[in-house]
């Protein structure tokens, strides 16, 4: 999305996704995992004796809930602290872009939180129904241990990138047109945010479903 707003020459492809992901994991990382693994092995599973029908309802709510938080974040009368041409002069292209950079990482933290407690949630709720889902759920953990700080380096990355956005709005457009695209932009950048983070999560849902449907094969 980046790409097409024009502010990344990065193209992100799917092809090496192992050998990439390899990259980012180096020896203690892998030492950990190994001995997760190495625990998942001698760990006794206690089941929580729920069946898990109740999750993918819980889950589809507390995403429809992140997305709704982010839209109304944009709604019209809402106070927020970002500069609106009714109320606010023409800004400055580096008060501009300072302005909209500060409200769009306001939303990302706000954003990154709410997400890690829902992961850490259903990946507890998950994680008690069989062992299988327990080990996967062991590692889940490690893993997004491993990977908290690539991912915080990426993320971090897009307000950077929207920045230069801004600035480019800024230097071709009046400051009411600005203001409307920026927030049409941001919004729409917050949305695919949401479904990213969201991946790990949707993994452990997805793979409570495939345990589900072996059971009643």
């Amino acid at each position: 999305m980046l790409t097409e707003l024009g502010t990344s020459d990065t193209r992100v492809s799917p092809e090496r996704f192992s050998e990439r992901l390899g990259e980012m994991i180096d020896l203690a990382d892998s030492i950990k995992i190994s001995m997760a693994h190495g625990k998942l092995r001698s760990s006794h599973f206690q089941s929580s004796g729920d069946s898990g029908d109740h999750i993918l309802a819980e889950f589809t709510s507390a995403r429809t809930g992140l997305v709704k938080s982010v839209i109304g974040k944009f709604a019209p009368g809402v106070r927020t602290s970002m500069p609106r041409p009714a109320t606010t002069p023409p800004l400055e292209p580096d008060a501009a872009r300072e302005a909209y950079q500060k409200f769009y990482a306001a939303r990302h933290g706000e954003l990154q939180f709410k997400v890690r407690h829902i992961h850490e949630r259903f990946r507890d709720q998950v994680g008690r129904i069989s062992p299988a889902l327990g080990q996967l759920c062991a590692l889940d953990t490690v893993l997004g241990e491993t990977m908290a700080a690539h991912s915080k380096k990426r993320f971090g990355a897009v307000s950077r990138l929207f920045a230069r956005r801004v600035e480019k709005l800024h230097a071709e457009q009046t400051w009411g047109d600005t203001h409307e695209q920026v927030c049409r932009e941001m919004q729409a950048l917050l949305l695919a945010e949401t479904e990213a983070r969201l991946l790990p999560t949707v993994g452990l849902i997805e793979a409570l479903d495939e345990h589900k449907e072996t059971l009643t094969i």
